[in-house]
């Protein structure tokens, strides 16, 4: 494992620890450029959470009443207390997006001059430097003209990334050629990792790395908010370990990686046995039909866009079985469709009640929403769950987290790890789309499930229920 600790640039931990905003003043770093047309641009407002973007490494301050620098003080220790934790022979100081107030660009002699003390003091604990590339590849030109260019360590590590989805990484040859051993670092998007990982390997790249924006507030938000990135691990690993295999059209859906991910995360292994169960009957339930032949099913829109990719029948989704209802054998509807904004919405019930009359430790929903909610986490509607003797169970219907569009989202893929994409196809216009899973654990399996109802909070977003089975338990 690798340490990295933000240094000089993404360094608001330094400041967001202060004691005082003189302190702050003192610490921050003015460019030289702004000194000398007298402007201090310099904001410390520790309530509002706006810190200076970088602090000076050189400039001594008053530091429990003595005159030191910031470097000496706190970023050393830092990082020797990152060593002796780790015992890893590298570390990463970071030092990526340098960069002043409107854009101002720092004085690149003390990027290096910082660049090459952090150097040192690690050598001497026998660790090895890893950065960020970024800034020296983005001022190449001033670099080539800048003494301390050529002094700068040859054995510092340079991380070059890059996130866009583009063919040509000419970064990764430039350090090379300078003489450095550099990394390309991606994201989550999977063309960036497939071309990204042929570019190293071409320029002789010591190796790959995934990064995520995750770790900085020390929670798991991020896997409920931002679970693309971390599913397309998979992805990105395939290539760093092959560099041009499989293509990118070749890799398993994002539905399938965020359902891999999630049985691997945080779960216990356990012995596959079939659990009891039954469909519960939708039939006099259904408001709509999936399918549209003659533009009055669905969204209206005819046959080029619905969900016929739907079969109707019995089919296994995460290992539940679920009965789609066919429309040609229960009078034209096979889905409880319920009140939205969309034009196809407007006149169906707000809500629907299915009665189910067994005992059950588990229901599984299959279902969707006819559109994407403006926020995520935005509140859709509600499942009312009755149970024998009166006591009633709701779940919220959470945008992003237990229920999402049926077309699926090319650019934020499954937002949370919450979230279990069942079923995947596509229209015949060539759009993807998807049906999720809810599954409800009943809290009191002894009594049994009376009823269940549907409810739709209205908006364009609104439920769509396809299919529901009971279990014997959750799987």
């Amino acid at each position: 494992m690798i340490p990295l600790i933000a240094t000089l640039g993404h360094s608001e931990w330094v400041f967001a620890g202060l004691r005082s905003d003189e302190l702050c003043r003192q610490i921050a770093y003015i460019p030289k450029r702004l000194r000398e047309e007298g402007r201090t641009q310099v904001t410390c407002d520790r309530k509002a959470g706006v810190f200076p973007p970088v602090y000076d490494p050189e400039r001594p301050a008053n530091i429990e009443g003595k005159e030191i620098t910031i470097t000496d003080a706190l970023i050393r220790p830092v990082l020797r207390e990152a060593v002796d934790l780790f015992r890893s022979p590298s570390l990463h100081i970071g030092h990526d997006e340098v960069r002043g107030p409107s854009g101002v660009r720092y004085d690149l002699d003390l990027y290096l001059r910082d660049t090459m003390a952090l150097h040192q003091f690690l050598k001497d604990l026998a660790v090895r430097t890893m950065l960020w590339g970024d800034v020296l590849y983005e001022r190449r030109e001033e670099v080539a003209s800048e003494p301390l260019w050529a002094q700068l360590p040859r054995d510092l590590t340079v991380v070059a990334w890059k996130y866009e989805d583009i063919r040509d990484y000419p970064e990764l040859t430039y350090f090379r050629q300078a003489g450095f051993p550099v990394l390309g670092a991606t994201w989550f998007r999977p063309y960036n990792n497939f071309q990204f990982s042929r570019a190293a390997k071409g320029a002789g790249a010591a190796g790959m790395v995934r990064t995520t924006w995750n770790g900085f507030f020390q929670n798991r938000a991020a896997l409920t908010r931002a679970y693309q990135q971390f599913y397309t691990y998979f992805s990105a690993a395939a290539y760093f370990w092959t560099s041009a295999s499989p293509q990118p059209g070749a890799l398993p859906s994002e539905p399938a990686l965020a359902r891999r991910f999630a049985d691997a995360w945080d779960r216990p292994a356990y012995r596959a046995r079939p659990i009891p169960g039954a469909p519960v009957d939708l039939r006099r339930a259904a408001t709509q039909r999936h399918i549209d032949d003659d533009g009055m099913g669905w969204q209206g829109k005819g046959p080029e866009y619905d969900l016929r990719a739907l079969r109707p029948g019995w089919a296994r989704l995460n290992g539940i079985r679920f009965e789609i209802l066919d429309p040609t054998q229960n009078g034209g509807k096979s889905v409880v469709m319920l009140k939205g904004e969309r034009d196809v919405a407007e006149a169906m019930p707000e809500r629907a009640t299915v009665p189910v009359a067994r005992r059950a430790g588990c229901v599984a929903i299959l279902h969707a929403t006819l559109d994407r909610a403006i926020n995520f986490g935005d509140v859709v509607g509600r499942y009312q769950f009755t149970l024998s003797g009166g006591a009633e169970f709701s779940v919220n219907l959470a945008y992003g987290r237990n229920i999402s569009s049926w077309l699926a989202d090319a650019e934020r893929g499954i937002p949370s790890i919450e979230q279990e994409v069942a079923w995947t196809g596509k229209t015949r216009a060539g759009n993807d789309v998807n049906l999720q899973i809810l599954r409800w654990k009943n809290p009191d399996p002894s009594r049994r499930v009376e009823s269940i109802e549907f409810v739709s909070a209205g908006g364009r977003s609104s439920p769509v229920i396809f299919a529901m089975t009971t279990l014997e338990r959750c799987p």
